[in-house]
């Protein structure tokens, strides 16, 4: 709410300052996590393991920012918006 209409504070100097605040911070499940980030709910959105990979012993991968924007490459390249 206060993003939308801001909320008045006081800073130390005793100054009154109109603020909106945005939101910094957001608790989610893995279903909603997916939805959000656009993923399969199949995969994990912070690591390349798919649902085949759950519960292995083995540490997958962090899934960075390159792999989407290298899969966005790969899409680009076979079918052109």
């Amino acid at each position: 709410m206060a993003t939308c209409i801001g909320i008045m504070i006081n800073d130390p100097a005793g100054n009154v300052w109109y603020c909106y605040t945005p939101l910094v911070a957001y608790i989610v499940d893995t279903p909603e996590l997916c939805l959000m980030a656009c993923m399969s709910p199949k995969a994990f959105p912070f690591m390349t393991a798919t649902s085949k990979h759950f519960g292995d012993p083995i540490s997958h991968p962090s899934h960075i920012s390159s792999y989407t924007l290298d899969a966005i490459c790969k899409v680009l390249e076979k079918c052109s918006p």
